[in-house]
């Protein structure tokens, strides 16, 4: 085996995002293959929690920032160039895994010793390729549903009723939790190629939206299934969330002045919300015209969501999800059943999504 080669053409020195210095191309041309491997550098250990205010401050400050820093040993995403020839067994395949990772990830991240990553998932890239064809029968639950229901607000609303949103040299971002201001506004006014699809199910939250000629802003929530359904109001409105939070995590960062306020319920009663499947905005879609980016920030429903879009999530280039990387069933988790980080990777790559950087 040719270390240096592995080395080479797998994930680069201290690169923050996995693409940029892997090289499916030219490992493909050296006769290798390239693997997918997501690993956890060791265990998951938080740092001890105040159990009264002055406590924190002898824990380092008290803060949320303080908090999340003593997180160590985060998830992290390889593509090995390995020869066919190697890693025969998947132990082996680990070994390469744990022995590319210490040489390439972030020094502060690596493991202490060759071998010590834990490999969560292990697959071949070609294993997980998706594919570009717009062929996929509607089914007929989509076919029948539609947004008709859900009140759109902003400038292409009629555009996105009417299936006359252009497809060619446009590029369409889904925003999914737009909140007051979709975070794609500015980069509308770059360029009249440019589009989004906005969704926000908080009434109060669309009435203070911007508007705009290339932006549909739809009044609703995002799951599995067409419905109507409780919407759980933070005392930050961010925060509001079709889950219930985990009192758990409530008693976990009772302290933490950023935190609590999104853990903290912001009205006794939840407010009723549509709810549509992401299926139904992907179907609506003129045929052929593809996702450049889906952002999802649904406080716990992310995963969710993205599922939600059944067979059109194929139309989907690129994805953006908010995770915590917090063991499974953790008690910190802040919302009732909501996956971690490791189910969320392994879930998303079954579904032709790779990690590429966390932020």
């Amino acid at each position: 085996l040719d270390i240096r080669t592995v080395l080479a053409l797998s994930s680069g020195l201290d690169s923050p995002r996995m693409s940029d210095s892997a090289r499916p191309l030219a490992c493909e041309a050296a006769g290798f293959w390239m693997v997918y491997a997501i690993i956890r550098t060791g265990s998951v250990e938080p740092m001890p929690l105040a159990a009264t205010k002055a406590e924190k401050n002898v824990l380092g400050g008290g803060g949320h920032t303080d908090f999340l820093q003593q997180w160590g040993n985060p998830v992290q995403s390889l593509l090995i160039c390995a020869p066919r020839t190697c890693g025969e067994t998947n132990a082996e395949m680990a070994q390469l895994a744990a022995f590319v990772a210490e040489r390439t990830v972030p020094a502060y991240l690596r493991p202490g010793r060759l071998g010590t990553a834990n490999v969560l998932l292990l697959r071949t890239l070609l294993s997980l390729t998706r594919t570009d064809s717009f062929s996929v029968q509607e089914t007929k639950d989509t076919r029948e549903d539609n947004l008709h229901s859900v009140t759109c607000h902003s400038g292409a609303c009629g555009a996105l009723e009417k299936v006359t949103i252009p497809i060619k040299h446009t590029s369409l971002i889904v925003d999914v939790g737009a909140h007051t201001r979709t975070s794609f506004l500015d980069w509308l006014n770059l360029s009249e190629t440019h589009w989004v699809i906005a969704v926000e199910p908080s009434p109060t939250s669309c009435s203070k939206h911007p508007v705009h000629p290339r932006l549909a802003l739809l009044e609703m929530a995002v799951g599995k299934e067409a419905s109507e359904t409780d919407l759980h109001l933070s005392a930050f409105d961010q925060c509001n969330s079709l889950l219930h939070t985990a009192e758990s995590a409530r008693a976990a960062m009772q302290f933490s002045d950023t935190v609590r306020p999104c853990l903290t319920a912001g009205s006794p009663a939840p407010i009723k919300v549509h709810v549509k499947p992401l299926a139904t905005i992907l179907a609506a879609l003129p045929d052929g015209l593809e996702v450049a980016f889906l952002k999802v920030d649904a406080q716990g429903s992310d995963l969710n969501i993205v599922i939600s879009a059944g067979p059109f999530l194929h139309r989907v280039r690129l994805l953006q999800v908010e995770v915590h990387d917090l063991p499974k069933d953790h008690p910190h988790l802040p919302y009732r059943g909501q996956p971690c980080k490791e189910e969320v990777i392994q879930d998303l790559a079954k579904q032709g999504f790779l990690l590429e950087a966390c932020r």
